[in-house]
């Protein structure tokens, strides 16, 4: 086993990092890039057991050693969880007897440190070590930001169908009609957003046109879709649409949205849910 150490400084109090890091709905948010299903079950007490678990319901046991609250935390594990079925101890891989997982947290002037410290098999330690990479800057992200919402659905067709329904202009239009993006759909260029009408006019709202422009901050084909908006057009901060392949033909997908206004988030919640429920109705009736 090699030992994975991370520090990380983010401009939010403890408070608010510990809440973001550990509290179950954004725990399943920065820990996506390990699984998109993550999450955990259990409570958050000193000697509580806990299930780390994926998309499939397959994870880990294990129970917390160390724990105070806003300082530190320390999981340990003792067995995994495989096809539904409970196995204390690691049969296939006795190294992870030792491992476990310690948060600390500590701040001043506003700004909290963040240590992570765990174990990792040798044959997974680059991988780990870039997931842990990715993860630590998503937690930063919904740190940072006022109001965090995360809307998921399955989908029974391809991933790759998918993905060109969301990141293709005239297929986008089809299933969605009332919004139109501009874009060449790389990383980094410009994305245009706009509120459309029947004949294809930009929606006009007291005077203002109903769109809302950013940049493409991440683009990996039938994986992550990622636009950040750093402007007053709209209280949207950034967006993030996730695929994972289920198998099957199936399809999960996740938007992730940070906003600035609470009442507002409550909109862009419903809309999330209307747009996905939209895509999937589409996409299933090919």
């Amino acid at each position: 086993m090699k030992k994975i150490q991370i520090s990380h400084k983010i401009n939010a109090p403890k408070s608010k990092v510990w809440q973001m890091m550990l509290e179950k709905e954004p725990y399943s948010i920065w820990t996506f890039d390990f699984d998109p299903g993550s999450r955990y079950e259990g409570e958050l007490s000193q000697g509580s057991e806990i299930k780390f678990l994926a998309h499939n319901g397959a994870g880990l046991l294990g129970y917390i050693d160390k724990f105070e609250y806003e300082r530190f935390i320390s999981f340990r594990f003792k067995g995994e969880i495989v096809n539904g079925k409970e196995i204390l101890g690691f049969p296939e891989n006795s190294n992870w007897t030792e491992s476990y997982e310690n948060y600390k947290f500590s701040e001043e002037n506003g700004v909290t440190v963040v240590e992570i410290e765990c174990l990792a098999p040798e044959e997974h330690y680059e991988f780990m070590s870039q997931m842990w990479g990715s993860a630590i800057k998503r937690l930063e992200q919904i740190c940072v930001a006022p109001f965090v919402m995360k809307t998921s659905i399955e989908i029974n067709t391809s991933i790759e169908k998918v993905w060109f329904s969301i990141t293709d202009s005239e297929e986008f239009s089809k299933w969605l009609p009332q919004v139109k993006l501009i874009s060449k759909f790389e990383n980094g260029s410009a994305i245009e957003v706009q509120a459309v009408n029947p004949d294809g006019s930009i929606m006009i709202v007291d005077g203002k046109e109903i769109k809302w422009n950013g940049v493409i901050e991440k683009f990996e084909p039938t994986n992550e879709f990622t636009n950040y908006y750093d402007n007053e057009s709209t209280d949207l901060i950034r967006e993030s649409f996730f695929l994972f392949p289920l198998g099957d033909s199936k399809t999960n997908i996740s938007l992730i949205q940070t906003c600035r206004d609470y009442e507002n988030s409550k909109g862009w919640k419903h809309g999330a849910e209307t747009t996905l429920l939209a895509l999937k109705n589409y996409l299933e009736k090919e």
